[in-house]
Formats: structure tokens, sequence, C-alpha cells
């Protein structure tokens, strides 16, 4: 089978995003004014929140390019070989930090099943209390992703792709959220929406439609991307004006239309950087594939999975939920344990799985039987 091309820049995008989060969790830094002003802009912006999108889109971009690649080669996507590949790159520091995690501030019973399970996406909304590992919903979602996106490409027909994950399974992730939001009230309902698979579906499905998009030939002209982008920003902004004038709820429906929003937001940027057409994007892909930005990039997951139990750690994610800053010594501190971690977590553990995994591809290419029909 042949192996999918890499993409160099998808690593500057996944730099991007990962420093779009830290900046947001980050609290400022006392006495400098820049600092304050940047937090309150990163806030204002909802980085975080587009920092995360980017990276579901681009989970949905990558594994559907894979599916789609082994299911046209061989006729078949074998669900073992899958499985065992995401669970040496994904689960190895994840358990680490759990363990660690949750001997350090004491996790409950319930709490280290939930994480264990990648399961805290359901079990947060309903005990959402601050927590240390409160970042990992994210990753719940996209094991529960991996756990049913190889059975859905398997069974659809390849020429009807683009069409199911273009407009099906975003308007059925539209249709949970606004369940969501009609059932439940408050904090639940957003909380529901923000981080259920069900609503998040929506852009991991959109990065699968760039995927299926790509094994037909199409690509994204700048204006194409700039529409992407304008449909996206306009249905921000429309949500957030409906929610000042009271037109809808604060809650609930607000982020039903704020996930769209940001997921198309998010499907612009992917489609121009991966599909895009033109010197401009050209441009773009040769700047993020700029060494030291590819880099971060390598060591984005370490950054995320290790830089909110940091923050607890150092007391940090008070002042920045309490909106006040903390002292540069700190913020230093707190900077340079999550770089430290990041680094030392890609290279003594992560390389090494990722070597396990190649070891274990190139067995499976000699000895692999089918698992899966092709439809």
């Amino acid at each position: 089978m042949n192996t999918v091309k890499r993409i160099p820049a998808l690593d500057g995008v996944r730099a991007i995003a990962v420093v779009a989060v830290l900046l947001a969790h980050f609290p400022a830094i006392e006495g400098v004014p820049f600092s304050a002003l940047l937090n309150r802009l990163v806030h204002a912006l909802r980085l975080s929140t587009l920092g995360v999108d980017l990276f579901f889109v681009l989970s949905g971009f990558l594994i559907t390019r894979i599916l789609i690649n082994e299911k046209r080669e061989t006729g078949h996507i074998q669900l073992g070989s899958f499985y065992i590949k995401r669970t040496i790159r994904i689960v190895p520091i994840y358990i680490l930090c759990l363990l660690v995690s949750a001997a350090f501030f004491g996790f409950s019973q319930s709490e280290i099943l939930s994480l264990s399970t990648y399961t805290f996406n359901l079990y947060h909304p309903f005990y959402p209390a601050p927590h240390a590992m409160e970042h990992t919903w994210s990753l719940s979602v996209e094991e529960q992703f991996y756990l049913a996106w190889p059975f859905l490409i398997s069974a659809i027909p390849m020429r009807s792709g683009r069409l199911i994950t273009a407009i099906l399974v975003p308007a059925l992730a539209v249709l949970a959220g606004s369940l969501f939001a009609l059932n439940f009230s408050g904090p639940l309902a957003d909380d529901l929406i923000y981080m259920s698979s069900a609503t998040r579906m929506l852009s991991l499905s959109l990065g699968g439609y760039l995927a299926f998009s790509e094994s037909e030939g199409f690509s994204f002209s700048g204006a194409r991307c700039l529409q992407l982008l304008g449909a996206g920003t306009a249905i921000l902004v429309t949500a957030i004006l409906a929610r000042a004038a009271g037109v809808i709820p604060p809650e609930g429906l607000y982020w039903v239309l704020a996930i769209v929003g940001f997921g198309l937001v998010s499907t612009a940027v992917l489609a121009l950087v991966a599909l895009g057409s033109g010197p401009a994007p050209a441009v773009i892909r040769r700047g993020l594939d700029y060494p030291p930005l590819r880099y971060v990039g390598k060591i984005s997951y370490g950054l995320y999975l290790y830089h909110y139990p940091v923050l607890f750690a150092l007391k940090m994610n008070e002042a920045a939920v309490g909106d006040h800053g903390v002292s540069i010594a700190r913020w230093g501190c707190g900077l340079g344990m999550t770089v430290a971690l990041a680094v030392a977590s890609f290279h003594l553990i992560e390389v090494q799985f990722l070597k396990l995994k190649a070891r274990f591809e190139s067995a499976r290419r000699k000895l692999s039987k089918p698992v899966m029909a092709m439809h």
C-alpha cells in the first residue's frame, strides 16, 4: 500500500493551533501592559476554541486520507491495524500524564475512570469543577471519533464521500447540538454542545470532506477559501450579536452557531494550506514549513497535554480564571516546565513509540489480512 504524501506545512498549522490554546490558558503577566492587552484579545477572539477546532479539522483530514488511501489501494480497511497505530501514537504519554496527575492532585475514582476510558467529555459537563486534566475532553472526542470513523469510511461509496462528509454528518451534528440546547439549559447545555462528540463531528467531518476532495483531485482557490472564511466569520458575528440583543439565549443555541462558524473558519484555513492553489497558498505553505515552527508542531501533543497540569500545579489556573496576572517569574516557570516536559516526552517516549509504529507497519504489509470489505 502506498503511503499518504506528507504535507510538512501541517506541522506549522499544529504549532499555531497549540500556541493559540496556550495563550488562552496562560494568565497575563503582572506589570506588562502588552501581556494584559494580548490576553484580552485572545479571549475576545476565542482563540482557544479556534485552536482546538483546528486540531479537530486537521485530525479529520489526516485520518480520513489514510483510510481513503488504504481503501483504494487494497479494497479494505484493517481495523486492528488502525487501532493499534492510533494507540501507539496517542495513549502512552496520555496514560503517563494521567497517572502522575492523579497521584499529585488526588483524582477521585470516577474521575480516573472517565479519564482512563476517554469519556471525560461526557463526565465533565455534569461535574464541572475546575480540573487539572479538564482540557483532555478534546482527546476523548478524538478517541471516540477514531472508534466510529473507520466504519463509516468503509461503508460509504467513495463517490458519495464528499457529500456525506460536507453535508450529512455536519447536519446531524447541528441537529444533535440543537437537541442539547432544547433539552438542557445553562452551563450544562453549553458544555454538552461544546464537548460532545456528536456536535464536534461537524469539524472532524469537514476535515474528512477535505480529504475526499483531495482524493478526487479538487483544489481550493484563494477566493473559495475566503468564501468559507467569510461564511464562518459571518455566522460567528451573527451569533455574538444575536446573543447580545437577546434574540437567542446566551447558552445553548449560541454554541450551536458558534461551532458551525469555527468549523467553517478552521476548514478554510486547512483548505488553504493543504489544498490551496495559486501563489498565495504556496507562500503560506513555505512560511508554515519554517523548521522551528514545524518543531513546535511536532511536540504540540505534549505541549497541549502537559500545560494544564502544570498550570494547576503552579496555581496559575486560578489567576487565569480570576482574570488577574502572575509574576513574570511564575509565568516563565510555567512555560518553561511545559516546553521542557513536551520536548523530553517527544524525544524520550513519543519518538520511541513512533519507531515501534513504523516496525509494526512494515510487518503488517507482509502479514496483514483484510477485516473490512469495501462496499
